[in-house]
């Protein structure tokens, strides 16, 4: 299986035992901060947001902003992580496309078991 499709089937698993960022409801979702579209952040645990089915609900149908509520250093963080092509980042961090996804996929598993 290939690692995105494989990490894509574990960052859901993020929202047992969570509550929603907003109104304290289980967590029924988790929400991108920043678009999945950019496979840095995809998995990136800042980037990651558990929310319930309402206030997923309202942000997405209602275009609900949540740069209001998360802390301004988290914001900035995903801001400029944003703007790193994927390719940079791997040659910055000396890692290859499998190292990242390993990383990835140790940090998801570690915040999924506590």
């Amino acid at each position: 299986m290939d690692m995105v499709a494989k990490l894509d089937k574990l960052y859901p698993h993020l929202r047992k035992s969570k509550r929603c960022h907003f109104c304290g409801k289980p967590a029924e979702h988790i929400h991108h901060i920043v678009s999945r579209q950019i496979l840095l952040l995809r998995f990136d645990l800042k980037n990651l947001l558990p929310l319930c089915s309402d206030c997923h609900r309202l942000i997405h149908d209602k275009g609900f902003s949540v740069e209001n509520y998360i802390p301004p250093s988290r914001w900035l963080y995903l801001e400029q992580m944003k703007n790193i092509q994927f390719q940079d980042y791997l040659i910055a961090h000396n890692l290859t496309r499998d190292e990242f996804f390993r990383e990835q996929e140790q940090l998801l598993k570690e915040a999924i078991h506590g």
